[in-house]
Parts: structure tokens; C-alpha cells; sequence
């Protein structure tokens, strides 16, 4: 993707770092992930430029249980490590503050719960 976007002026590289406003998260599941290099014959895309291919089962074994969905599993300490990248990757936010906006859990339609939504601080 790196090759496809402009390129930066030392000026414009100066004005724009560590700008950042905010940090925000969206997590809902976590998946093993192995190195994928691009196909010449694959059209390109948002998840090609990571060059990784997702999966979930590691030696025929899932990554955890399956909730009500086809790819969600499961993972309690995926929220914890997300959060946890952003703070090793920004220090402690609190400039640029950090915000949790998404996450949840797969439930069947009889299970739902209609919740008012809100954004919550990571701290």
C-alpha cells in the first residue's frame, strides 16, 4: 500500500507528526495469523496490502469457542492486548486519548438486548 500513497514532503512529514487526536478501538475477536505474500494476479485491496492470511484453527484445533456467528470466537484477552498495544505504541494515552468504541459479544436474536451506545475512555 506503501508504494501506492503520495509521498510526504520533509515540510508536510514536520507539520503533521504527532498530531494525532485520538486512539479509537473497535475489537470483537482475535485469530491466529501467518504471512501471506501478495498474489501478481489478485486484484488489490483493503486486506491484501496487510499480507497476512487470517485463520482460526492452528493444527486442525480452533482458537477458542465459537460464538453465534461464522467468525467470531470467544476471546477475553483479545480486548486486553488490543488495549495494551495502544498503550505500549503511545505511552499512556491520554493525548491522544484513547477510546473503546466497539466491542461485543455474538448473541442469537431470542438473546438480544437493545443497549443505549456510548464511547468509553481506555483509561
Amino acid at each position: 500500500m506503501k508504494d501506492r500513497l503520495p509521498n510526504f514532503t520533509a515540510e508536510e512529514a514536520d507539520v503533521v507528526r504527532g498530531t494525532i487526536d485520538y486512539v479509537g478501538v473497535n475489537q470483537y475477536t482475535a485469530y491466529y495469523v501467518r504471512d501471506r505474500q501478495p498474489n501478481a494476479t489478485s486484484p488489490l485491496s483493503y486486506s491484501s496490502n496487510w499480507h497476512a492470511e487470517f485463520v482460526y484453527k492452528r493444527n486442525g484445533v480452533p482458537i477458542r469457542s465459537r460464538e453465534n456467528s461464522d467468525w467470531l470466537y470467544i476471546m477475553p484477552w483479545g480486548l486486553y492486548k488490543a488495549v495494551t498495544y495502544v498503550k505500549e505504541k503511545y505511552g499512556n494515552p491520554t493525548r491522544p486519548q484513547c477510546f473503546m468504541y466497539e466491542n461485543s459479544k455474538a448473541q442469537t436474536t431470542a438473546e438480544m438486548n437493545i443497549r443505549p451506545s456510548y464511547s468509553h475512555p481506555c483509561s
